[in-house]
């Protein structure tokens, strides 16, 4: 069927698609809120350049249009919420700052890519900017943690000051994320895996792996387990079980990356590493005793004592917006801080509901539910099977970020930016999404 787009679709941009995938690649590292700026200015310029270039009577998705759907406005009032709660903050300067970096400058750089791909949607090769990111960031990330293991006396890049040596070559590996000064942390390189396995998971779900596929998949999920950040293991764990319901298929691949994280968990058990999964005292929180748990360490007894104290500040003056970022915490509460025993709610609704009031956190959950909406809609259309992989890879991620998102709180800085620039590309998508004639594809 011929498009029937009034935009001149260019197909592949080799500039764009330069661009898209270094962003993506460089994401996971601590490359500094100036880089990110930068990137985010040139791929906005870059989009609207090839929109303005290619357009030849109307697009398919004008600016106006895209302002004006559900998903335009719920940005809209989101940014909306952000820009208020400046007002109240102690830091008005520090949160405006906020604002620009993980709001406003996000906002614009989804709604740039998204209008491009929904009038152009061969202009960003996905896949392949997905699976090249994926491949540089496992040689630098797990290259530096082998240079670690192996001459842990003489490491290329300085410990952090938070780890205190000397490690064991095992106690390395999973110290390493935390560890490495290149990479922004193991909260952002777990949020960053858990688009790359959402990617292979679906991948393994519509069609076959090569062996360097599987053997990167499986490097992955290594590195995931690496970080010990149980909220993502469980997460993509979910995720996994999602997609054999979701899309009503059966994956052995996916059963053997199960139990090749069951086999990952066993070495750990034997190797005696298993005191960097289980931190706390099991049997006082199962009976209920929390502050006693907390008293002997772990962060699940810490969260649940956190989200309470959050929860109760909230409930207070539940729509009083008190400022953006986390710092302000820190530097203003610190009786709260004292309170809860965390510097912020480690959950990002929670988070969200602090800062600019619970109307900030129903604004955030409009927008994930109409993305998702839009994904499902677009994938029972029966489009080309490219199209079904894309809607299948973005709701899958989005379930695995948000999954995470509700332990932690990811969704700022560089992680931030990674989920506004990738679901771009199937928003743009699932937004120009029309049924297409004949048999769909499988």
């Amino acid at each position: 069927m011929e498009s029937l787009n009034p935009f001149k679709d260019p197909g592949n941009n080799p500039r764009l698609n330069v661009l898209f995938t270094i962003y993506l690649a460089l994401i996971p590292f601590a490359i500094g809120p100036t880089t990110r700026y930068l990137f985010s200015l040139a791929t906005i310029a870059l989009s609207w350049h090839i929109l303005l270039k290619e357009r030849q009577v109307s697009p398919s998705l004008s600016l106006a249009e895209f302002i004006r759907s559900p998903l335009g406005i719920f940005l809209a009032i989101l940014n909306l919420f952000a820009l208020f709660s400046v007002f109240f903050s102690p830091n008005p300067a520090y949160s405006l700052k906020v604002f620009f970096e993980d709001f406003f400058l996000n906002t614009v750089l989804f709604g740039s890519v998204a209008i491009l791909v929904s009038n152009c949607p061969n202009s960003i090769r996905w896949e392949r900017s997905v699976i090249t990111a994926n491949a540089l960031f496992l040689c630098a990330y797990l290259g530096l943690m082998l240079q670690w293991v192996v001459f842990p006396s003489s490491p290329l890049f300085p410990w952090a000051d938070q780890i205190q040596g000397p490690l064991t070559r095992w106690e390395a590996v999973f110290a390493f994320g935390n560890g490495c000064r290149v990479f922004h942390g193991i909260k952002h390189t777990s949020l960053f895996l858990t688009l790359v396995i959402a990617f292979w998971t679906v991948k393994t779900v519509f069609g076959r792996l090569s062996l360097k596929e599987i053997c990167i998949f499986l490097l992955d999920l290594f590195t995931l387990l690496t970080t010990t950040r149980r909220g993502a293991i469980l997460a993509v764990v979910s995720g996994f079980a999602a997609s054999q319901i979701f899309f009503r298929k059966t994956s052995k691949p996916l059963v053997s990356a199960l139990l090749f994280i069951a086999a990952l968990g066993t070495m750990v058990v034997v190797s005696g590493n298993m005191k960097h999964f289980v931190r706390e005292d099991w049997q006082l929180i199962l009976k209920g005793e929390i502050e006693k748990a907390r008293q002997l360490g772990g962060s699940i007894p810490l969260r649940v004592s956190t989200y309470r104290t959050f929860a109760r500040e909230v409930i207070k003056d539940p729509l009083r917006p008190r400022g953006l970022g986390k710092k302000l915490i820190k530097e203003y509460r610190p009786k709260l801080v004292k309170e809860a025993g965390l510097l912020h709610g480690h959950n990002t609704l929670l988070n969200f509901a602090y800062y600019m009031g619970v109307q900030g956190a129903l604004a955030l959950s409009a927008i994930i539910c109409i993305q998702a909406w839009l994904f499902i809609r677009c994938l029972k259309k029966g489009r080309r099977a490219p199209e079904r992989t894309l809607m299948a890879t973005a709701l899958i991620f989005m379930l695995m970020f948000w999954g995470t998102n509700m332990v932690t709180d990811g969704f700022l800085h560089g992680s931030a930016t990674m989920y506004w620039l990738f679901t771009a590309v199937p928003t743009g998508v699932a937004m120009g999404c029309k049924p297409v004639q004949g048999n769909a594809a499988p």
